[in-house]
């Protein structure tokens, strides 16, 4: 008898199932178990299909965020070349006032941790009182809310698309783990069903398909890590 290793996706286990079932039903000592199996093997391939659902919002989203990122860095970039270039082509007052410890602050934060900063520059930009603060203000406060705006929008799209894409997978997780207990109860039971018969014993279990060469089946490349930092 065979079964998938412990690592496989949920195509593989699905497919083993699916050819499972046949194999159970094919002898009257073992009909009896091929019903709810089938049962769980079905549920398995729902919760990995509606995992896949998710896939494409959760890509859109992170593409989103990325852009937004980087549309709101070159704004900042911008507008620290614009308050050197106020202040004689060097960083002076105007530029320290915005950039009081540089512009990386501003800029190296990513995903939930970027929009403050460029909150934080926004705030500074409208409440300084130095000289020539005021002019840059007018040209520069609406083009940061903006990026600002997108931003916090991109990032909430992303979170709530990325959490979507978890819950699909813990759930089709814990189905995994079901199916695979599910699988060695049956083992044990056509053991049982067909003691000594090796041949009929092996013949109830489909052929075993690894994998991908890398360890890693198809279905498993995008599983979402709640544990990285949005």
């Amino acid at each position: 008898m065979r079964k998938y290793r412990s690592g496989a996706g949920s195509t593989i286990r699905v497919n083993f199932g699916i050819e499972l079932v046949e194999g159970l039903a094919a002898f009257p000592q073992t009909t009896p178990l091929a019903a709810a199996f089938e049962q769980l093997n079905d549920r398995l391939q729902q919760a990995y299909l509606a995992r896949m659902s998710t896939q494409k919002p959760f890509r859109k989203a992170r593409a989103a965020l990325r852009i937004a990122e980087f549309q709101a860095e070159q704004e900042v970039r911008k507008l620290l070349r614009a308050a050197e270039a106020a202040d004689g082509g060097r960083r002076g007052p105007l530029a320290e006032a915005l950039f009081p410890v540089g512009i990386g602050p501003v800029v190296d934060p990513a995903g939930s941790s970027q929009p403050q900063p460029v909150a934080d520059l926004i705030d500074r930009l409208t409440k300084s009182s130095r000289e020539g603060m005021a002019a840059l203000g007018d040209e520069w406060k609406s083009r940061l809310e903006a990026v600002h705006g997108r931003l916090l929008q991109a990032l909430d799209t992303y979170q709530s698309a990325r959490r979507a894409s978890y819950d699909a997978f813990t759930t089709e997780l814990a189905l995994r783990d079901e199916h695979e207990l599910a699988v060695e109860r049956i083992m044990g039971a056509v053991r049982g069903a067909f003691p000594k018969d090796r041949a009929r014993q092996d013949i109830v279990f489909p052929a075993v398909v690894s994998g991908s060469r890398g360890g890693n089946d198809p279905d498993d490349e995008d599983e979402p890590d709640e544990s990285k930092p949005a």
